[in-house]
């Protein structure tokens, strides 16, 4: 089987896309005219705006970093439960780096899931 700009095609590409609307067609027609480019560079210029050609969509570089701090956050609160409610930070060392877990208690702390003792014990109730 070719495609129209004669180039053949195998069968998982044939198989991997959906099929073309009209609309879509239309637009590889004008792609193809006003870029000057064969149909094969054309459909998959078209399927990439559309979300159509199978890719996974990469996370942002915001998201990836809020999902690895709530999972810090979430490690952190697991190890402290763990321990029965208090430790200290050498337990944590093995979550990351120093700077990263210290943002992360401190954000826990502003929101009231830890409480920090004088000594640098870390406590999930309030200590005396």
């Amino acid at each position: 089987m070719f495609c129209d700009g004669g180039e053949k095609m195998n069968w998982k590409d044939i198989l991997k896309a959906p099929p073309l609307t009209p609309e879509e067609e239309k637009l590889i027609e004008e792609e193809m005219r006003f870029r000057n480019v064969d149909r094969k560079e054309a459909e998959r210029t078209i399927r990439r705006k559309a979300n159509k050609l199978g890719q996974r969509k990469q996370p942002s570089y915001e998201d990836y970093m809020s999902s690895y701090k709530e999972d810090i956050e979430s490690k952190i609160l697991a190890e402290i439960k763990k321990e029965g409610g208090a430790l200290g930070m050498k337990n944590l060392k093995q979550f990351g780096e120093e700077a990263e877990i210290k943002r992360a208690l401190d954000k826990l702390e502003k929101e009231g899931k830890i409480f920090m003792h004088k000594d640098g014990d870390i406590y999930t109730h309030k200590p005396k």
